[in-house]
């Protein structure tokens, strides 16, 4: 049987809106001790959470749009991670911490009530940074570092008959560096598109669905893995 001592939680939140505005946030923390077995505790197994999340929004007749921002913030220990590597200082062993942290930003706009083939029109962005550390007792060891911006535009088809569906295109770029002893690979660059549609054909009891994608997808690596 395995026990987690210390756990503790909190957690809070609003929401409020007015006419066609809406603003909303929460958040939270965790924080848990070191695991109990009937053979003792589990040295450095311990860890720590906190995140926190705000978003704005307007909804119109024609047109919406919002922006969010997530924050998440935390480390672990790994447990006989210092026995493994063989990590040690003077006095013995030394305990490994991951440490990371990952901000978010995301945004949407929609326009729709267009007249012709094209009904409605969304776009999607979202961009994320992501730093996580290997504390070796009080230095910093391996760090890693990835950073992503995607992208997303769709049609939406005027209903014709049976036939409906939608169309469009998405976006990647992407940066992934690694800096320390134990890096996995060389810094990286990706960069990626696609295009897309589905059409789908309403039969009242049946629907039938079809459709295709085209991805290119590019990895530009920087030096090599000494």
């Amino acid at each position: 049987t395995f026990k987690q001592d210390g756990v503790g939680r909190t957690r809070g939140g609003f929401e409020y809106g007015r006419g066609r505005w809406l603003i909303s946030g929460d958040g939270g923390a965790t924080r848990t001790g070191d695991y109990s077995t009937p053979l003792g505790p589990v040295d450095n197994s311990r860890s720590r959470l906190s995140n926190a999340f705000g978003a704005v929004a307007h909804y119109g007749g024609r047109n919406s749009f919002g922006v969010n921002y997530g924050v998440q913030d935390g480390n672990y220990g790994v447990p006989f991670g210092a026995e493994l590597s063989g990590e040690q200082d003077g006095n013995g062993t030394t305990d490994i911490t991951l440490a990371f942290r990952r901000q978010q930003v995301r945004a949407n706009f929609g326009r729709g009530d267009f007249t012709g083939p094209v009904e409605r029109f969304d776009l999607q962005a979202a961009y994320s940074d992501w730093t996580h550390k290997e504390l070796e007792g009080g230095a910093i060891g391996t760090r890693f570092f990835n950073k992503q911006l995607t992208t997303r535009g769709a049609f939406e088809q005027r209903r014709k008959g049976r036939l409906a569906g939608r169309f469009g295109a998405w976006g990647l770029v992407r940066d992934y560096n690694t800096i320390g002893a134990e890096r996995l690979s060389p810094p990286v660059d990706q960069r990626a598109a696609a295009v897309f549609a589905l059409e789908e054909v309403d039969f009242e009891r049946v629907k039938l669905q079809f459709g295709g994608r085209y991805e290119h997808n590019a990895y530009t690596p920087t030096g090599a893995v000494v």
